[in-house]
């Protein structure tokens, strides 16, 4: 009764979003960037012309697990493919209905990867150590697929449980007196409000603009890497949250001092989880420290009103979010080669090369640090 099936292209995965978002709906994924409608927006902007390969055991016309392949350029070694994921956005995840027979549908989906037109599949950034990757690498060497986890770091959460203030007292107080302080410089200064937009409609161009110049005021201006530094990139981002409003997970928010906004939050919600994707502030009013004072009336929120149970970081785990969290999961990269003498090949050269890739890259910087000694 199940049936192995292909997307190729986003107009298809388009035309199939009903059935991949019940998927995601009734999956373990709650970060809605798993929707069709992110991955094929991240189809047609970064990679038209790539080929897409949408990967879906049915039954009956039900989806009960579903895989976004792309041609990438993310191996140095050979043609892979992977998910539609970059430095902009990352669209591509397991979708696996946590009811189906997950023996029965993994088999088949494994077959398909088998199947698929590239000597090797590389998957990331996967969080491989969830039990959808896990069950999805069982299945893969059980079918006698070669398969491999590399680690590349780690992501930090808040669980949204108890009270504001038992929260609070699990920082390190260090953490504590910085935001004191901070506030109190704040407050004697001006007048501190969070402004939340959810459907914002008309104005989400001037607002995610608005956005944009905090981020470009920063240290991302000066280094060249903020929005408006990036070609294109803000038309992404754009028509990205327009249809995060459309289908209710947006949520931009500004910190405003006196009215006037100095850091802001790109985020969204999903499933009783809030994903923080984008941050930025104005660099004059660094002294405030107001990405932690953002954070902090953001959080202080989610304990108040109950109806967000997780926030995710969404991004490798660093001092300034560290401090929050209270767990964090790993995530990484998953290698799979199919049934072929040259995938095989391919897997065992990446394997026996990259550690002393590791090896040179550790070895360079320290190099040119002798070279042109202070």
């Amino acid at each position: 009764m199940l049936k192995l099936s292909y997307l190729r292209s986003a107009e298809e995965l388009r035309k199939a979003a009903s059935q991949w978002d019940a998927l995601w709906q009734r999956s373990e994924v709650s970060a809605p960037f798993a929707r069709a409608e992110f991955a094929a927006q991240w189809l047609t902007h970064f990679r038209p012309d790539a080929a897409f390969y949408g990967l879906v055991v049915e039954q009956r016309k039900t989806f009960l697990a579903a895989l976004p392949l792309v041609a990438s350029h993310s191996s140095k070694w050979t043609a892979c493919g992977g998910l539609p994921s970059n430095a902009w956005g990352l669209c591509g995840d397991l979708l696996l209905d946590d009811a189906a027979d997950e023996a029965a549908v993994l088999d088949l989906l494994v077959e398909g990867l088998n199947e698929a037109p590239w000597p090797l599949l590389c998957l990331a950034p996967v969080a491989y150590e969830a039990p959808r990757w896990q069950a999805l690498l069982a299945a893969a060497r059980g079918r006698g697929l070669d398969a491999m986890v590399v680690p590349s770091q780690r992501v930090g959460q808040v669980q949204i449980d108890g009270r504001w203030d038992e929260y609070q007292a699990r920082w390190s107080g260090n953490h504590r007196r910085h935001l004191r302080k901070a506030a109190r410089r704040a407050k004697q200064s001006g007048k501190l409000s969070l402004e939340i937009h959810t459907q914002p409609a008309a104005q989400l161009a001037t607002l995610l603009k608005h956005a944009c110049e905090l981020e470009d005021r920063s240290w991302k201006g000066g280094a060249g890497t903020s929005i408006l530094r990036a070609p294109t990139i803000f038309d992404w981002y754009l028509r990205q949250a327009g249809s995060m409003a459309d289908l209710g997970h947006l949520q931009l928010m500004f910190l405003k001092h006196d009215d006037r906004p100095i850091a802001f939050e790109y985020g969204c919600r999903a499933k009783g989880a809030y994903y923080s994707t984008k941050v930025g502030y104005d660099a004059a009013y660094a002294a405030l420290s107001p990405g932690q004072l953002l954070r902090a009336m953001l959080l202080e929120g989610f304990f108040s009103s109950g109806d967000v149970r997780l926030v995710d970081f969404w991004g490798p785990l660093t001092d300034a979010t560290a401090k929050w969290a209270t767990r964090d999961y790993a995530v990484g990269k998953v290698l799979i080669a199919p049934r072929r003498f040259v995938s095989r090949l391919a897997l065992a050269g990446y394997a026996s090369a990259r550690p002393c890739w590791r090896r040179v890259r550790a070895y360079l910087p320290l190099r040119a640090a002798k070279a042109n000694p202070k």
